[in-house]
């Protein structure tokens, strides 16, 4: 059973915790799909400029152009690098987990949906907390 003043701050974590999960696979979804544009459009600059390089048209032109090279491979660079967003994910789960751990419940996820269970119990013990 679950104390009715612990009930609130179970259900909040829960919450935060499934909230977290759906954010994050949504992040992930938005970031493959930004490094796939970058990459096409990268790789579509590069064509064009060593095109614009074989051709004669003056060191202004393929300038810019090795320019817009430079700038998209570093856009795609700070993509793949940027990991802001996972740490406030990871910052997040955690202070939910210690909110479950203060009322004596650890999380445990099954079939996509995050339950809650007494920390020594088994897995089978989680339960979904309705409301707050």
């Amino acid at each position: 059973m679950i104390p009715p003043k612990h009930r609130t701050d179970i259900a909040e974590a829960q919450r935060t915790l499934a909230q977290t999960r759906r954010y994050r696979r949504a992040w992930r979804l938005v970031r493959m799909g930004m490094i796939a544009i970058l990459s096409i459009f990268l790789t579509l600059l590069i064509v064009y400029t060593g095109l614009a390089l074989s051709a004669d048209v003056g060191a202004w032109y393929w300038g810019y152009l090795l320019l817009g090279d430079a700038f998209l491979a570093f856009m795609l660079t700070m993509v793949i690098r940027y990991r802001g967003a996972e740490r406030m994910f990871d910052s997040e789960e955690e202070k939910a987990n210690r909110q479950l751990a203060a009322a004596g419940f650890r999380p445990v996820l099954r079939d996509g949906q995050v339950l809650v269970a007494p920390l020594n119990a088994p897995d089978d013990a989680a339960v979904m907390v309705e409301g707050a």
